[in-house]
């Protein structure tokens, strides 16, 4: 775990420090059997999750969607809702930017274990589900939605034809004229730009056994060529990045929860390390990390429509 020299840099405080503490003594609850590799721990998960959302809208310009969508939206879905972060940040942020509208929001997930437990949220006209994408969705949903909205689907789907069968599924739910908004890491570049670092070196070794474990790592291109495929008007494809943008301390924080999710640890220890060197390896990496030496991510986001004269 963290040493007590870097753990003395973050404010005992913070979740961050909290979680470090704890992190690498605890065992992971499943959420529910699945191909997803971040095995959900609820307090831990949704912490980590409001980070990582904090860190996309930095990377994105603080914007929640894309420009083209409409403000008039009468019904948004949020696939694979985890949380529910970016429901409840849009839902302000449209608020802001004069488009909240009387909208209905659904969110859906595999499992309901990281779903708010306070039932305030249903005042905000909020319907929270539990649904496996690779499955159809409930003849109720169908051809119901004005945007369908998912991310970081890329530790949860493994090959082309899992790929197609999700993105059927999900864009199922679009209305004729409907609008598909998606957010995807893009490991292939991240790799790529990584400085000379102990860090890229064991990042290196992650992307590969992924790879070799049946994830892509040109997610996004894959999910760009099959939404197209499946007859959606492709509006833009454009990546994003950490790279020259003001210091966030989310990216410092992303990171460090990177390496106490259980990905690192599961691929290290499908190479033979022993619990003493996974360690010994995340306190080195951590080493850079205090001295300043960053990872910057890389955010592909894809939206796209359903065309009006589709058939539902």
């Amino acid at each position: 775990m963290l040493t007590r020299r870097l753990l003395g840099s973050i404010p005992k405080s913070n979740n961050a420090y909290r979680f470090a503490m704890a992190s690498s003594r605890f065992t992971q609850p499943v959420r529910e059997k699945s191909d997803y590799l971040l095995k959900a721990v609820e307090t831990d998960e949704t912490q980590r999750l409001d980070i990582q959302h904090r860190m996309n809208l930095h990377m994105l310009g603080q914007r929640m969607l894309h420009p083209e969508i409409p403000k008039n939206l009468e019904r948004v879905a949020d696939v694979a809702t985890g949380n529910g972060t970016w429901i409840f940040d849009l839902i302000k942020w449209r608020k802001e930017n004069s488009g909240s509208g009387n909208t209905k929001y659904n969110g859906f997930d595999i499992s309901d274990s990281l779903f708010p437990k306070s039932e305030t949220y249903k005042t905000l006209d909020i319907d929270l589900s539990t649904h496996n994408f690779y499955n159809p969705f409930p003849e109720e949903h169908i051809g119901k939605y004005d945007l369908v909205h998912a991310r970081h689907l890329v530790l949860t789907i493994q090959g082309a034809a899992d790929l197609k069968l999700a993105m059927q599924n999900i864009s199922s739910l679009l209305k004729p004229g409907g609008y598909l908004q998606l957010e995807e890491y893009d490991f292939r570049t991240q790799v790529d730009n990584c400085p000379p670092a102990y860090m890229t070196t064991t990042w290196r070794i992650l992307f590969d056994w992924l790879k070799d474990s049946g994830y892509s790592l040109d997610f996004p291109d894959d999910v760009h060529n099959t939404v197209s495929s499946l007859g959606l008007e492709i509006i833009e494809k454009k990546q994003y990045s950490t790279k020259g943008l003001p210091f966030c301390e989310d990216h410092r924080l992303n990171l460090l929860y990177a390496y106490y999710t259980g990905v690192p640890r599961m691929c290290w220890k499908s190479k033979g390390k022993t619990d003493e060197e996974v360690e010994q390896i995340i306190d080195r990496c951590l080493e850079e990390w205090e001295q300043g030496v960053l990872l910057d991510y890389f955010l592909t986001q894809i939206v796209a429509r359903k065309p009006v004269e589709a058939a539902v």
